[in-house]
């Protein structure tokens, strides 16, 4: 596993400080900016605001922990939104942020494997990824079927790099890395 950078590890214990505190005042509750949806077995939350106390809480009832990731998509509420270049941004996404020119692998690398380090550090077992089909939408930028089979075989790679069990949420226009099986 790479080794995770300060501002990852400075942002896990402000969210697991404050989150601690959330915990204290409100026991018996989730802190409310965690936002919890259970699938079978499986608790998806926003790696993000979910604390690492979080994660083992949701150990703890014997289901995994997916941190959810919209790798093609640049939001601007996000702490990390500085490291993505303007010149990365393209048109409005569904549901808020900006699709990503995807072929710029070389620019999106740090930024997006340091989100999957963040997710491995907090303890989280899997990512599901989420918006891997901008070559198919209006993004602004000429994008291809096999710049998107590139990305998404690259994110793929990094996140089990990092330990971390891969979902894709696929549409009929993402093209699925053949190592995802």
């Amino acid at each position: 596993m790479r080794p995770v950078p300060t501002w990852i590890r400075l942002l896990g214990l402000g969210v697991w400080t404050a989150a601690l505190v959330v915990a204290m005042l409100r026991p018996s509750a989730w802190p409310e900016h965690i936002e919890e949806s259970t699938v079978d077995s499986e608790v998806f939350l926003d790696p993000f605001s979910a604390s690492a106390q979080a994660v083992s809480s949701v150990h703890e009832r014997n289901q995994r922990a997916v941190c959810v990731l919209r790798a093609g998509v640049w939001e601007s509420a996000r702490p990390d939104a500085a490291r993505f270049a303007a010149s990365l941004r393209g048109s409005l996404a569904p549901d808020g942020g900006q699709w990503l020119d995807i072929r710029a692998w070389d620019l999106l690398a740090e930024p997006l494997t340091d989100r999957l380090a963040l997710c491995a550090t907090k303890g989280f077992d899997g990512v599901l990824l989420v918006d891997l089909d901008g070559w198919a939408q209006p993004t602004g930028f000429p994008l291809s079927r096999a710049d998107q089979l590139r990305f998404n075989t690259a994110l793929v790679e990094a996140a089990r790099g990092d330990g971390l069990r891969v979902t894709v949420r696929p549409t009929p226009q993402t093209p699925l890395p053949p190592n995802l099986g």
